[in-house]
């Protein structure tokens, strides 16, 4: 059960930059400690590759001059037996191995066995001519090096390799292939991680804190959007560390790579939705559309996994950056931040692509999420305060709304009149209390909402004209244009249009109130035409009626309205619009 205290948001905030500063802290000692790893190895820039197996390539004094020379990254064992053969220079192994012991750091998705100056110091798996022969072993392995191997002059690495397990075509099988220090080979796997682990932590206290917002308030999908980026962007990084704890056989890889593909999906898509929602609700469709459609396309069209994953991202990054520069202009909380932050990512990315996956993604991200959390927390205030100023204003207009029909001078009047009809014609009299609890019975069923059919407003005037007209011994009638079955409007707008000609005008004639109501696409407009007649100067409390009316606009559209009232021929024309959400 996740217990939310959001009241308590600081202290969370400051956890949270708590994490992210041990997570640089860890980035610069574990790249110092990388680099003086990486400085003491040997790599080799190119070896030499021949497809087939002979025993004979492993002999130090064997003949590769009609081999394939490659870069050593561009080793491809893919659906094949093939010899790798590399030279390096024994002075410099006796030099490196004077200090520490050294080791053959080999990384691939293949099958392998390793001799060095014709002896075997080490095998992952069997190769083999095909996938029955083959026995699949770790991706990733450092074989020791006896010193007693080592001697002057040129030294041989020879490796027999073989890859029919992977299940899919990969740019490059290899990942790495060095001699170093035999500890720091393996060690130098897990410290390259301990940056974006520490990134990690901060990012899982997000996930834990926006998941339990949503999951104790259903409407926050902005907070559902940034739990699930912080989940899978978590996730992401579990399948990127896996490989630095797990010496798992090199099929399995393949899985890897899915998982950070699809987390690194989900992160995209889970961020856009953020965006879109928190920034441009009513462009986020057609945006995603494209985002989809374009990160289709990267999968099917980029190079190489890494790029696959990083192209994903960074195109739902992309669309992330449009809805927030579209807010940005909208004038929304957060936008201009938050696009400031996209932008700032995307140009890392292509700034320094290189282990931009395996480290700088995931502290940039962390970064980035920490910039988010805290606007979320702060914008998810803004509008806790905006609800419960707005339900306030609810109960002060639904009181309103009461109050105005009940008042002395009105009911008084009224009573009056009816207590002279009773007398005079009973059924008049019973007409006019017909009419008068219809118009307060629909009041009471009208009272609490905030928007309501038009139709149903349109009785509640006519109620209201029936009641003035058994007051006044005269015909007030309502002339109704246009459509009116689909459009909705806050509640007592009109009726408080034509209580306002009651108010300034005492009619003494039959008279026809006209309302006319359009709707184009999303707009909406309704024009009152009130017939003015013997104005009169009453003791009520000047513009009431329309401060009720703008209140009610503002309740329902927030600033999406427009109320324009002027007098015409005979006539005063009130004119509200409207633009449907």
């Amino acid at each position: 059960m996740l217990i939310v205290i959001v009241s308590k948001s600081r202290y969370l905030d400051e956890m949270i930059r708590v994490f992210i500063f041990i997570a640089v802290i860890f980035s610069l000692v574990a790249s110092g400690q990388a680099q003086e790893t990486q400085s003491a190895a040997v790599t080799f820039k190119e070896v030499r590759v021949h497809e087939g197996d002979h025993p004979g390539y492993a002999a130090p004094e064997y003949d590769d001059a009609d081999w394939l020379p490659v870069s050593r990254y561009r080793i491809d064992p893919q659906g094949r037996m093939i010899w790798v053969r590399a030279y390096v220079d024994g002075n410099q192994l006796k030099a490196a191995t004077a200090e520490r012991p050294l080791g053959f750091f080999f990384s691939a998705l293949a099958s392998r066995e390793v001799f060095f100056n014709g002896v075997s110091i080490g095998a992952s798996g069997t190769p083999g001519v095909s996938a029955d022969a083959e026995i699949p072993g770790p991706l990733d392995a450092v074989y020791y090096i006896p010193t007693e191997l080592i001697r002057p002059g040129a030294n041989v690495l020879a490796i027999r390799i073989s890859s029919h397990h992977l299940g899919a075509r990969v740019r490059g099988p290899i990942h790495s292939f060095r001699v170093g220090s035999y500890e720091g080979a393996t060690k130098h796997r897990i410290q390259s991680y301990i940056p974006a682990i520490a990134a990690g932590g901060a990012i899982s206290l997000g996930a834990f804190y926006f998941l339990g917002l949503f999951a104790a308030n259903r409407r926050e999908l902005t907070s559902l959007a940034l739990g699930i980026l912080a989940f899978a962007v978590v996730g992401q990084l579990g399948a990127e560390v896996w490989r630095a704890f797990n010496l798992y056989f090199y099929p399995t890889h393949m899985l890897r790579i899915y998982l950070m593909l699809g987390f690194a999906a989900l992160a995209g898509a889970a961020l856009f939705a953020f965006s879109g929602l928190r920034f441009a609700p009513h462009r986020a469709k057609s945006i995603s559309v494209v985002a989809v459609v374009t990160a289709g396309l990267a999968i099917y069209l980029a190079p190489g996994y890494d790029g696959k994953i990083a192209l994903v991202f960074l195109t739902f990054m992309t669309a992330a950056l449009v809805a927030a520069l579209i807010g940005a202009t909208n004038s929304e909380r957060g936008a201009r931040l938050s696009a400031a932050g996209f932008a700032i990512f995307i140009l890392i990315a292509f700034i320094a692509p290189q282990r931009f996956l395996d480290q700088t993604y995931y502290l940039i991200m962390a970064m980035l999420m920490i910039v988010l959390f805290t606007m979320q927390i702060r914008l998810l205030g803004f509008e806790r305060h905006a609800r419960e100023t707005a339900a306030l204003e609810a109960v002060r207009l639904r009181h309103e709304l009461l109050k105005k029909q009940i008042q002395p001078h009105f009911l008084m009047n009224t009573l009056t009149t009816l207590s002279e009809w009773i007398e005079s014609e009973p059924k008049t009299g019973v007409a006019m209390i017909d009419a008068l609890s219809n118009e307060f019975r629909l009041l009471h069923d009208i009272s609490d909402k905030t928007l309501i059919s038009l139709d149903d407003e349109l009785e509640l005037c006519r109620q209201h004209l029936m009641v003035m007209s058994l007051r006044a011994d005269a015909a007030f009638t309502l002339h109704v244009d246009g459509g009116t079955s689909d459009i909705q409007c806050p509640p007592a707008v009109l009726l408080t249009l034509i209580e306002n000609a009651f108010t300034h005008n005492e009619y003494r004639d039959d008279a026809t109130f006209e309302i006319n109501a359009t709707q184009t696409g999303r707009d909406i407009a309704i024009i009152c035409r009130a017939p003015i007649q013997t104005t009169i100067n009453r003791s009520t409390q000047p513009g009431t009626g329309l401060a009720y009316i703008r209140a009610r606009l503002k309740e329902a559209f927030g600033e999406n309205w427009t109320l324009r009232s002027k007098p015409t021929n005979k006539a005063w024309e009130t004119t509200i619009s409207w633009r449907v959400p």
